[in-house]
């Protein structure tokens, strides 16, 4: 995006140009992207960037952490939060929405959960970081944002459900690699709040 563009979303402190109305301050500095595709925050040199995504003031309390008996391969660095449908889910890291997925909507068969029939059929967001990972939201009930928007840290993305295949109500958050589709490879990160595992609240 040129210079200047009100299309564009970034300020960029160390050197690069631009004076105007910016949704996100890039304190690292920015990436430019190619013409017409919306530049980039650098990533950020602390280790722990991601915060919980719940509201401030919100209990999140994790009912499957990591290399649990059914998070292992892909999903092997997950994490599952219980929470009532509609709770109110943020992004944990700043970034611009990659995809939403709406494959189960309001009264489809795998809207409210399902068996392994409806592994392939849970709602989600994605969303790319500046250091080219993706946070995956999924099973909601209700998406917020469009594909291509930039959200900062803590804004929110969509509503928690039960698409998919689940048990119960409940978001699994992931950070994972752009490998082109929508279920790739988790790797691990670290909440701003503390060490998160099954059982723990923060």
């Amino acid at each position: 995006i040129p210079a200047g563009s009100g299309d564009d979303v970034l300020h960029c402190p160390h050197g690069e140009r631009g004076a105007f109305a910016v949704k996100q301050t890039c304190s690292d500095g920015c990436e430019s992207a190619p013409s017409g595709q919306v530049d980039y925050c650098k990533a950020t040199t602390t280790s722990a960037t991601y915060k919980l995504p719940v509201a401030c003031g919100t209990n999140a309390k994790c009912t499957n952490g990591n290399g649990t008996n059914t998070h292992t391969g892909k999903d092997q660095y997950a994490y599952d939060f219980g929470m009532p449908v509609g709770t109110s889910i943020r992004a944990m890291r700043g970034g611009t929405v990659l995809a939403v997925r709406m494959p189960s909507p309001p009264g489809s068969s795998c809207f409210n959960g399902g068996g392994t029939s409806c592994a392939n059929y849970a709602n989600t967001v994605e969303i790319k970081h500046s250091d080219g990972t993706v946070g995956l939201y999924m099973h909601v009930s209700k998406i917020l944002v469009t594909k291509g928007k930039v959200v900062a840290q803590g804004d929110e993305i969509a509503k928690s459900g039960q698409s998919g295949w689940v048990t119960g109500p409940h978001l699994h958050a992931q950070v994972q690699e752009n490998c082109g589709i929508w279920w790739c490879q988790s790797k691990p990160f670290k909440f701003w709040e503390g060490a998160v595992g099954t059982g723990t609240s923060r």
